[in-house]
């Protein structure tokens, strides 16, 4: 079955992260450095990796303790995530985080 793309883009094209964590003088993947620690329970990790991933900047998931059983069962991690990004994106990605603004009801149209 063929799935129509009507917006442009697919998920299904979405590449491994091996394939596009950036690599050291020597050929190596560069280190992933903590980025930072959210709760799960508001999506707020889900909604930062994919700003993060819409500026082409990689992020590993990791869940602490028993998070990924949390993962499998419930859908979210009770202990949260762990972001990590590339060293040499570290500080693009903060900058990403800190420039986010909530949009106020006087702002839409």
């Amino acid at each position: 079955m063929e799935v129509i793309n009507i917006f442009g883009f697919d998920k299904n094209d979405k590449k491994p992260l091996t394939d596009i964590w950036p690599k050291g003088d020597n050929g190596e993947n560069e280190k992933a450095v903590f980025l930072c620690h959210l709760s799960a329970s508001d999506m707020q990790d889900e909604l930062l990796v994919s700003m993060l991933d819409a500026y082409g900047i990689p992020v590993i998931k990791n869940y602490p303790g028993d998070g990924e059983f949390g993962r499998v069962i419930l859908g979210m991690s009770g202990l949260g995530t762990d972001l990590y990004v590339p060293e040499s994106m570290l500080e693009d990605a903060l900058n990403l985080m800190n420039n986010t603004e909530e949009v106020t009801d006087e702002q839409l149209p």
